[in-house]
């Protein structure tokens, strides 16, 4: 059942980017936000999301760093060395979602201004 929802939601998508390219004529809709609530109550939610992310990776980070220095069991220290398992590049890869969101919000920022 796993496998039949994860080729729907394949499909979907590579139909969404397909439609998305098509001629003018049979584009999708513009969803877009309009109105007068969206000058404080979008860049709220998009303050909140980018908050919550942000938590989430932070606390992905360190179970990461405890995970990786302190493993629960012999077996789960033998497959991190079996798998040869660095602590510097999980962390990075796990930080890098960290960095390429504060640029995006940054950039947000920068060009909301301007």
């Amino acid at each position: 059942m796993r496998y039949f929802w994860s080729l729907i939601l394949l499909l979907v998508t590579l139909a969404w980017l397909v439609l998305s390219y098509l001629p003018v004529a049979h584009a999708l809709p513009d969803i877009a936000f309009t109105g007068a609530w969206t000058e404080l109550w979008f860049p709220a939610f998009v303050t909140l999301s980018i908050a919550t992310f942000l938590g989430i990776q932070a606390v992905l980070v360190t179970d990461t760093v405890k995970m990786l220095r302190r493993p629960e069991s012999a077996a789960f220290s033998a497959t991190i060395e079996q798998f040869r398992i660095r602590l510097a590049p999980e962390v990075f890869l796990t930080v890098l979602p960290i960095i390429g969101t504060l640029l995006l919000a940054g950039a947000i920022v920068v060009l909301s201004r301007s």
